[in-house]
């Protein structure tokens, strides 16, 4: 991987931790994308929830499309699992409903 893409997924790491605890949710980057603990992935919410953030020059803009019109969308290629597709503000809301927070 070059320099250029590690420090880019760094800060997309960052931005959704600084993100997440605007809304009041706790959050955490893990260090090196876990790759030095037996935690995975690259933010951990509480409680014990690991997300992966990905920064993309070109993401489907079918995404954006949907979620203009839509608060969630369910997407699945073929022969693969449903993926959930949702607006950071609408997760925000739900996360803070299902875990207390104000």
């Amino acid at each position: 991987m070059a320099k250029r893409e590690k420090r880019k997924g760094y800060r997309g790491e960052n931005e959704v931790e600084r993100l997440l605890k605007a809304q009041g949710i706790k959050a955490k980057r893990i260090p090196l994308s876990g790759a030095d603990s037996f935690q995975k992935g690259d933010v951990l919410l509480e409680p014990g929830v690991s997300a992966e953030v990905k920064r993309r020059k070109r993401i489907n803009s079918l995404f954006y499309d949907v979620l203009q019109e839509f608060n969630v969308a369910f997407v699945r290629a073929d022969r693969k699992p449903w993926i959930v597709l949702m607006d950071f503000d609408f997760f925000c809301s739900l996360w803070r409903k299902a875990n207390g927070c104000f």
